[in-house]
């Protein structure tokens, strides 16, 4: 990167110009090339996540948390005290790797609270969807709590962004598709 105040050539993601200090953050930020990616960087992350989200007491079974996600058709089961504070999250992963074919587990008597995922990273409803699929990815998690001024606001999952895509940029995404799918 080269600093536009005294020509200096910078590695690029420089924070300031080695050869005169200037401050280089305007000129490393990331600038979007496409509508697509434009949307991401600016639209809070409240617009895609969840509005209804499934919930349970830490006291829950784990039958009741998978007959939850089942019924609600959710991936994750959001664990809240009884003041309304986030403590933990069960997803369907979490049931496929340490849950399902383990002898050891009653569904019936084992507590939610004692497989859950405690504490879990959460984001702010104003977050924007970029900064959401930045800590998914770098985590690893398809879904993320939103934590509200009163507890927990919403869930965005990794479907709920495909579905934003798709439905906001059909066309984008089609061509993409025919594009990246034509046998060479």
């Amino acid at each position: 990167m080269i600093c536009p105040s005294c020509g200096h050539e910078n590695i690029d993601g420089t924070d300031s110009c080695e050869g005169c200090q200037a401050d280089l953050m305007e000129e490393s930020a990331p600038r979007a090339a496409t509508r697509v990616e434009e949307k991401i960087m600016e639209m809070p992350v409240s617009r895609v996540a969840a509005r209804k989200w499934t919930h349970l007491p830490p006291t829950a079974s784990l039958r009741e948390a998978i007959q939850a996600m089942k019924g609600e058709e959710s991936g994750a089961v959001l664990v809240v005290d009884s003041g309304n504070r986030l403590v933990g999250i069960l997803t369907e992963r979490d049931v496929f790797r340490r849950i399902a074919g383990n002898d050891a587990i009653d569904l019936d008597k084992a507590r939610l609270s004692e497989h859950a995922t405690r504490d879990p990273e959460t984001i702010r409803p104003t977050d924007t969807l970029q900064y959401a699929l930045n800590r998914m990815a770098i985590q690893g998690f398809r879904h993320l709590p939103l934590e509200g001024p009163g507890g927990p606001a919403g869930v965005v999952c990794a479907r709920h962004v495909m579905d934003f895509i798709e439905d906001s940029f059909h066309e984008t995404v089609t061509s993409a598709f025919r594009k990246f799918s034509r046998p060479e």
